[in-house]
């Protein structure tokens, strides 16, 4: 699982659920610890394996979109944060149809997007040709005063017009002199990353009852839940700093646009953290990762496959990590301990095999085999869910409190 999950930046939560239950008799409270330290194992050497690559457009910048990563996290987690407490509340086999209906019409969109990309990847094409048509996402986040909303992200720097023909192309010995050059590493982005994760995983401890002891809506419950949303609230506005920050030193370079990175304007501002708000909470509500959903919505932003993969592992490994030291504290995994490391590992390895393969140039050349490959999981998702999800039918609500 972990090896078809490294390449196209997925956990594999939706797959590992349902063959921990089938195949080792685990029931679903046992199963889900399980597959979130599996998930961490993989979305670790996913990370350490991207963190070395360079941009495939750009080679002064990482392979991992940081600044995205900053814009899409906080949202995401906090949109988590509200989707287990409220998965408690919905029927189970409600659940379950929502999940499948979302996990294949993520499929279908996620499918058209690489069918897109292989049309246009033949010889007589040209790459250049291709990745143009795969990165014309659906999904518009820019609104109609285009030069005033770019402002917003892109500085008021002069920029060096080009021609079609000579746009985002370098010549072999521009591009060889760069990648000698150290990459562009935003530190500050990643440490803000780092800073918000721990206070988003002391803020669910706090909200845990088998940690702290914490009765669901007393004082304490709700001010743990709605206090993480203001500093989501800061985050966000911090992480656009970060875009604007990065905008600015491409600006000052008088680089023309690198090709897959969205351009986000007044609109795509409020749209794109409320979509990653929507990730989370769908992740929280159905118990996954969240790296299922965040895929098909950076490619549907533009960004290049290879890219959104290794962006929405970095994303992983923040998202898993809380609910891993939740299970660590609270005790919850120390029955099967054992099992779970061996699971961490052999995810680990699996994952770092994936990677191998899928950093192949043959599969640089083709991106569409990594959307091909976030395709299949997610129907492969479908299809466990389906034959696990309806043994027991229950329409039953449950009590928030």
């Amino acid at each position: 699982v972990s090896f078809r999950a490294g390449a196209p930046g997925i956990g594999g939560g939706g797959i590992n659920v349902p063959l921990l239950m089938m195949l080792n008799r685990f029931t679903i409270k046992e199963a889900v610890p399980i597959s979130h330290i599996a998930v961490m194992g993989n979305a670790l050497s996913q990370l350490l394996f991207n963190t070395r690559l360079r941009h495939p457009s750009m080679s002064l910048r990482p392979l991992i979109h940081y600044e995205i990563a900053a814009v899409l996290l906080p949202a995401m987690l906090g949109g988590n944060s509200l989707g287990i407490v409220v998965s408690k509340v919905f029927p189970p086999t409600a659940l379950v149809l929502l999940s499948l209906i979302l996990l294949l019409f993520a499929a279908a969109k996620t499918m058209h997007k690489g069918l897109v990309a292989f049309r246009n990847s033949g010889p007589a094409k040209g790459s250049a040709i291709s990745m143009n048509n795969l990165q014309r996402p659906v999904l518009d986040v820019r609104d109609n005063l285009s030069i005033a909303s770019d402002s917003v992200l892109h500085g008021a720097g002069p920029r060096r017009h080009q021609n079609s023909s000579s746009t985002g192309q370098l010549s072999m010995q521009s591009r060889s002199f760069e990648d000698q050059l150290p990459v562009r590493i935003p530190w500050k982005t990643i440490w803000f990353m780092v800073a918000f994760n721990v206070i988003f995983c002391l803020d669910y401890l706090a909200m845990s009852q088998d940690v702290d002891g914490v009765e669901k809506c007393s004082v304490l419950y709700w001010i743990a839940l709605l206090g993480l949303y203001p500093v989501v609230a800061l985050s966000l506005l911090l992480a656009i700093r970060f875009m604007r920050e990065l905008a600015e030193w491409h600006a000052s370079r008088h680089d023309p646009p690198v090709q897959g990175d969205p351009v986000l304007g007044r609109a795509g501002l409020v749209v794109v953290p409320f979509l990653a708000m929507a990730v989370g909470l769908l992740a929280g509500l159905l118990g996954l990762g969240g790296g299922e959903f965040m895929v098909p919505l950076l490619l549907e932003l533009g960004v290049q496959a290879r890219v959104a993969a290794a962006t929405s592992g970095f994303l992983i490994f923040f998202n898993t990590s809380s609910n891993v030291v939740h299970y660590l504290v609270a005790g919850t995994i120390e029955p099967f301990m054992g099992y779970g490391i061996a699971c961490f590992f052999m995810a680990m390895m699996g994952s770092f095999c994936g990677l191998l393969a899928g950093n192949t140039q043959y599969v640089r050349n083709h991106s569409y085999i990594i959307i091909f490959l976030v395709a299949f999981a997610l129907l492969a998702s479908a299809a466990l869910l389906l034959f696990r999800g309806f043994s027991e039918i229950n329409w039953t609500f449950g009590g928030f409190c």
